[in-house]
């Protein structure tokens, strides 16, 4: 949802031929500049500010999901794991969590048919 609302916001500005001539985008400094765009229309202004307020909430909202996810895995058995997988260059906390639980079940699944098999065999 972040990505789609930073994609619509990107358009709207584009639209506008509003560009932003720093190096990074989504940066305390991109922010800055996002909040000092001006448009000719009051409602185009509107527009941009409630994109921009979007973003941010999205963030904020992905953040507190992740610090809830930091907190979960703390306990969990498998923790380490994905501690471990962060480890590595670009696996960040969400993409580790998803690694390490598709191979817990597909794990399990391969345990099952394990045990049908030899429980008919």
């Amino acid at each position: 949802m972040e990505s789609h609302a930073r994609q619509r916001l990107g358009g709207f500005l584009l639209r506008h031929d509003k560009k932003y001539s720093g190096k990074s985008k989504w940066t305390p400094g991109h922010f800055r500049w996002l909040e000092a765009v001006r448009f000719e229309s009051p409602i185009q202004q509107i527009v941009s500010q409630e994109y921009v307020d979007m973003v941010k909430q999205l963030q904020e909202r992905v953040a507190s999901v992740e610090e809830e996810m930091r907190k979960a895995v703390t306990g969990w058995s498998l923790g380490r794991v994905v501690e471990a997988l962060m480890a590595l260059r670009g696996v960040n906390l969400i993409t580790a969590i998803t690694v390490v639980i598709g191979a817990e079940r597909a794990f399990q699944r391969q345990q099952s048919k394990a045990r049908r098999y030899y429980k008919d065999g």
